[in-house]
């Protein structure tokens, strides 16, 4: 984490929205998805509500063989 002059406490006491469990709980979700997936908060009333993690793969296509010419 970038270090923006800002300590941990004044970080921690200058969230509008989130609390501190709810930070927590977000990034074990960006750490859970992987190389590859999203996060979604959903909010209700002004109040994170859900999180919602969707996990990806890479699908690689097959390579197939060239046609040889005749």
């Amino acid at each position: 984490m970038a270090n923006d002059g800002m300590d941990e406490n004044s970080a921690v006491s200058s969230l509008k929205v989130l609390e501190l469990r709810d930070v927590v709980a977000i990034d074990q979700a960006l750490d859970k998805i992987g190389p590859y997936g999203e996060v979604h908060l959903v909010v209700e009333k002004g109040r994170l509500r859900f999180i919602r993690t969707v996990r990806s793969e890479a699908v690689t296509r097959p390579v197939r063989p060239e046609a040889k010419a005749v």
